[in-house]
């Protein structure tokens, strides 16, 4: 992970260039190198069940940007909105997701279950997935709420999301040799 120097705004954020490889994280810019493929292997497995079910003007993978206050702006791995979204939709428009998704990564784990987490809800969001691969499970929280499900053998039962009606994952699928 490198930190920018310097304490940025989400408005100073936005006026980077397009692609610019960066989060907002607590007013610092936050650059990581790309992850491994297992995680884009899972984030696009668990994409592609909500795009299934939302359409691809609602579903969408990273890099999109949330923008969650002055001081923060986040890339999550999977985002899906209550409504659909126009191309042309600038990260300054988007309305709050109805549920985002983090893949763990060993560098960002730390911060995307301490900070972003919490932030997300304080933004809004109804829902907030972290999938672990290493330990092999999925946390669901929601404002009242947190569920740990372990992967498990044959027979096991998936996870079902409270905030969007018919979005479910069956951790033992995503965690798959």
């Amino acid at each position: 992970m490198a930190l920018m120097l310097g304490t940025y705004t989400s408005a100073e954020f936005l006026q980077l260039p397009e692609g610019f490889p960066a989060q907002l994280v607590e007013g610092h810019l936050v650059r990581e190198p790309a992850p491994a493929f297992g995680h884009q292997r899972i984030a696009g497995d668990i994409h592609a069940v909500a795009r299934a079910l939302v359409g691809h003007r609602r579903a969408a993978m990273a890099p999109v940007d949330i923008l969650i206050d002055a001081l923060n702006a986040y890339q999550p791995d999977v985002v899906v909105f209550r409504d659909p979204i126009d191309d042309d939709t600038a990260p300054s428009d988007l309305p709050c997701p109805l549920l985002v998704v983090e893949v763990l990564s060993p560098s960002t784990a730390e911060r995307d279950r301490a900070v972003k987490r919490l932030r997300y809800l304080e933004a809004g969001i109804e829902e907030v997935w972290l999938v672990d691969a290493n330990t092999q499970s999925v946390d669901v929280y929601d404002q009242h709420r947190h569920r740990h499900v372990p992967r498990r053998g044959a027979g096991t039962r998936s996870i079902e999301s409270r905030a969007l009606k018919g979005f479910e994952l069956d951790p033992s699928l995503l965690f798959q040799n």
